[in-house]
This record gives C-alpha cells, sequence and structure tokens, in this order.
C-alpha cells in the first residue's frame, strides 16, 4: 500500500461553474515512477480536475502523482502574476485505485472580484476512485466555505463532485502586459498558467531593447525541471530611452506533461523619450524635464493657503487610478549622498497613496525604496486631508559621481484605499 502522500495547494481561482471558462491547470506532472498502488491501477503524470461544490462554483486543479507523493494544485488567472491565496499541506494514501486527501486548507490573501465574498475553502477530505479503462478519477469532497458578512467570516457546510482526467491542455504564457511608451525602469514579468520544463540553465526568455540584450536562465530550483507562475526578468539597472523592446519565450519549453507551449510567445513595447538632465526641479517652468507614463503631472499655481515648498508652482500627480509613472534625469556630484523629493500626501483615508516606489538608476546598477509618508491630519482641499510638505529621501551614495535616472512609480496591481494623490516639488541633491 503507497502511503505519505502530500498534497500542497499552490495558488487558486474560483469560478462560477455556468461561466463556460476553460480551466488552465497551474501544476502539471513529470513521470510518475512508482506511482501507483499494490492491487491498483497507476495514477497517470498529471490528472485535471473540476470540482463542482454546492455554493455554485468551481474550483480546478491539476494533481501530481510522484515516487514521493501526490501534489494537488488549484490554478489561477495566468495573466495575473500576483498569488491570490495562501494553502495548506493535505496528509493522504493512495491505495486500490483510490485517492485520500485531507484536511487541507485555501486561504485568500488579496482582493479579487471574481470571489466575491468567500475568503477560504476548508476541506475536511478527499476521496476519489482513479478508473484505469476510461482514465479518469471521480469522488467528493467535503468541508466547509467561510464568507464574509458584514466583516464577519461566517462557516457555510460544502460539498462537492470531483471529476478528473488526464492533462492534454498546453501550458499558456503571458508577460505583464505594458502599454507604449513604458517607463526604462519596468520590464515585462512572465506569467506561466502551469510549471514548464526546459534543460537546466538553458535560455527561458530573452529580452531585447536597442543594443541591451537580457537573458533569463531556466532553474528549477530544489525541483530541477520545474517553474511556476511568474518569472522575473533581471533588469539591473534601466533600459535605454526610445527603444522597442521585445521580450520572447522559448518555444521548446513545455509542462510536465509534455504538452508544448501555447501562444503568444512574445511582447513588444516602446521606452519613453530622453527627458534629458533636469535643469525645472522646482516645476517653475512647468513639467519640462519630465516624462510620466499613466497619470499626467498637473502644474499648480501656489495659493496662500496652499503654498508651493519652493518657488511659486508645484506638480500634482495622481496615480491612484491607473499605473503610472514620473521619470526625470539627474547627474550627481561625486559627493552626493541622497536624493530628496518635498512630497504633500492628500487622501481621503489614513494613507496618503499606498504602493509607490522611489528609484535611481544607472545602466547596470539601481537603489530603490517605498515612499514613506506620515498619515495625513491636516486640512486639505476638497474634503481630503494632507501630510504637509514632507522631505523623502533615497540615498544614493553608492551611485554618485554618475548620471541617474530617477523614477517615480505606481505600478498595477498596488491599490490605495479612497481618493489619494501626491504633491512634488523641490528636487535636489545632497551631500550631508
Amino acid at each position: 500500500m503507497r502511503s505519505a502522500l502530500a498534497a500542497l495547494l499552490l495558488l487558486t481561482e474560483l469560478v462560477g461553474a455556468g461561466c463556460g471558462r476553460q480551466p488552465v491547470p497551474l501544476l502539471d506532472a513529470g513521470p510518475a515512477d512508482g506511482a501507483g498502488s499494490e492491487g491498483g491501477p497507476s495514477l497517470p503524470e498529471a490528472i485535471e480536475v473540476a470540482l463542482v461544490t454546492a455554493i455554485s462554483q468551481s474550483l480546478r486543479f491539476t494533481l501530481v502523482p510522484s515516487p514521493g507523493g501526490a501534489v494537488v494544485a488549484p490554478y489561477a488567472l495566468p495573466w495575473d502574476p500576483t498569488p491570490q491565496v495562501g494553502t495548506s499541506m493535505a496528509p493522504g494514501s493512495y491505495a486500490d485505485g483510490v485517492l485520500r486527501l485531507g484536511p487541507f486548507n485555501v486561504r485568500f490573501v488579496s482582493p479579487s472580484s471574481l470571489l466575491q465574498s468567500l475568503q477560504a475553502v476548508e476541506a475536511a477530505q478527499l476521496e476519489a476512485r482513479y478508473d484505469a479503462a476510461t482514465h479518469t478519477l471521480e469522488g467528493t469532497l467535503s468541508g466547509q466555505a467561510l464568507s464574509l458578512d458584514s466583516d464577519l467570516l461566517r462557516p457555510s457546510p460544502m460539498t462537492a463532485t470531483l471529476f478528473g482526467h488526464p492533462d492534454v491542455t498546453p501550458p499558456l504564457v503571458k508577460p505583464t502586459k505594458l502599454s507604449s511608451p513604458q517607463a526604462v525602469t519596468r520590464v515585462p514579468a512572465l506569467g506561466f498558467s502551469e510549471p514548464v520544463r526546459l534543460a537546466e540553465g538553458a535560455t527561458l526568455a530573452t529580452l531585447t531593447a536597442g543594443p541591451v540584450v537580457i537573458t533569463v536562465p531556466f532553474a528549477g530550483g530544489s525541483d530541477p525541471g520545474r517553474t511556476i507562475g511568474q518569472v522575473l526578468v533581471p533588469l539591473q539597472g534601466h533600459l535605454p530611452f526610445g527603444v522597442t523592446v521585445t521580450l520572447e519565450v522559448a518555444s521548446a519549453a513545455t509542462d510536465l506533461a509534455g504538452n508544448a507551449l501555447a501562444a503568444p510567445l512574445a511582447v513588444t513595447y516602446q521606452t519613453i523619450a530622453d527627458p534629458g538632465l533636469l535643469a525645472n526641479p522646482s516645476f517653475e517652468a512647468g513639467a519640462a524635464g519630465f516624462v510620466t507614463t499613466g497619470a499626467a503631472l498637473q502644474i499648480i499655481e501656489q495659493t496662500a493657503e496652499y503654498p508651493a515648498k519652493e518657488g511659486t508652482r508645484y506638480a500634482r500627480w495622481d496615480p491612484s487610478s491607473t499605473s503610472s509613472s514620473v521619470t526625470f534625469r539627474l547627474s550627481l556630484p561625486a559627493s552626493a549622498k541622497r536624493i530628496v523629493l518635498a512630497v504633500d500626501g492628500h487622501s481621503s483615508a489614513y494613507r496618503p497613496l499606498a504602493g509607490v516606489s522611489l528609484s535611481a538608476s544607472t545602466t547596470s546598477a539601481r537603489v530603490a525604496g517605498a515612499l514613506q509618508l506620515p498619515s495625513p491630519t491636516g486640512a486639505g482641499p476638497l474634503g481630503l486631508k494632507r501630510t504637509g510638505w514632507t522631505d523623502v529621501a533615497l540615498e544614493v551614495s553608492t551611485l554618485a559621481g554618475e548620471e541617474v535616472v530617477v523614477t517615480l512609480d505606481h505600478p498595477p496591481f498596488t491599490g490605495t484605499f479612497g481618493q489619494a494623490y501626491l504633491c512634488l516639488d523641490d528636487i535636489r541633491v545632497e551631500d550631508q
């Protein structure tokens, strides 16, 4: 009898049972040497599974038998590189053609409109029988679903019917969508719908940006021959200005069941134009010397109630509802210690703006940090609260003596609470 099978729930998406979306498994299998049981049929290399539940939801995942155990991985949308859930281990066994797993939990850690109020699934037991003649797995799952009701988690009984068949679905890959023109400090991340197999150390993807070529080697980590979810392009500094960027994925990659990659395998976009060295650090000449993506800079004339930090003008940047960036260039003296910006955060909530980073980079090196502002407490326009002018510093001593690209970045998938924007002024380099 085979025992000590493990089930690892990695990523998931819950979708309506009648929505008609085809499942994309996130994890398939390599060879399942010895994955069978005494007196029962061996499981196939990978089984696509759908759970149809009593709460009118469908949970889809892929079962992977292996000599050391079985892995269960619910799938997530391959276009979203952000993991949606946290999960737990599930002990189990496979004997005489019957698979038993449980208990295990699936807990959601980031919001999704697809999930609505559903926060978690707690499975007490999964039991299914594999039919070698039809190559199908059929059984049941029992447990409870946890839903959010007026800020309280309320459990409800859940039962599900399980159906499975061998994996024949090709893996999907789609880089993070980047519009043109794009900041020179951003590169796409590769979102795979499931692990892919390629020779260890072989080139998984290649990014070309004018004269710059960056390769992404395949690395299976502790499980050679496998990678999963999001793959990052190793950008050390920044890309050239005003060039076409192309990211291509190796067509030889397959999933763990041998299914070849499905298109698309490449993405192309343009980088922003060179803004030139900044000669307008206090916005007195409007937005000259700054290049934006997404939200534009609005130049504001100071008033007695809302004065500028330096001079008579400042810039307002409102990226809270979109992916946005502000880029400018500085020449750092050899004695440079830090780049300082005066920032006034405005918000209808307790935080001025979440998820904004500040970076300085050459073509080969970068320093970066999160934009940190105090909670807004002062009275601002339109009923908002404001922080007042606050100096935000980025340590750049390691880049002293270089020309650097400075970027304020609010990337995709970073939310904020309520209405929020930033006012910018008085950009300077300090050596003390």
